[in-house]
């Protein structure tokens, strides 16, 4: 069973003051701002599960924009246009980036899913993931790593 106060060092962990001035904030690699949903779409965020199955149905009281009928529909993407998954080891976006900023290894964020989860148990010796800087709706959520993630073994090879 996993510890909710383990013994040791890190019982003793305080809160990073991040209000202190020797931080700055990272810029995104490709200059982009994270984008605000339009057209309303907010209010779908906050409806309680609610799903509006036609454009005539209304969320929270307001009827959806007219903008949204302008989206393609599935039957109306031809999916065998759209390209299959292709292994960072095949794709060629990835090693023309990996060359380019003069790196040896290359993986999919997937890839390290698995490795970053037990780095972070190691790290935290096991301690309840800290949410409480995180907006309200995940102080709902589960303080741990789902069972897929603690029990899993993992192994990364690294090769040239």
């Amino acid at each position: 069973a996993v510890q909710s106060d383990p013994p040791g060092e890190t019982a003793a962990w305080q809160k990073l003051n991040i209000s202190d001035g020797k931080r700055k904030a990272v810029k995104h690699p490709w200059g982009e701002a994270v984008p605000n949903l339009a057209h309303g779409l907010e209010d779908v965020l906050h409806t309680n599960n609610k799903s509006a199955t036609s454009m005539e149905e209304k969320i929270n009281g307001k009827p959806f924009n007219e903008f949204l009928r302008t989206i393609p529909q599935p039957d109306m993407i031809d999916w065998e246009e759209i390209p299959g998954f292709v292994p960072p080891s095949r794709d060629p976006d990835l090693h023309r980036l990996a060359v380019q900023h003069k790196r040896r290894f290359k993986a999919s964020t997937s890839s390290f899913t698995g490795l970053m989860g037990h780095l972070y148990q190691v790290v935290s010796n096991n301690r309840p993931v800290d949410v409480s800087s995180l907006s309200p709706e995940f102080k709902k959520m589960p303080d741990s790593l789902s069972a897929t993630l603690r029990y899993k073994p993992v192994v990364s090879i690294l090769t040239k």
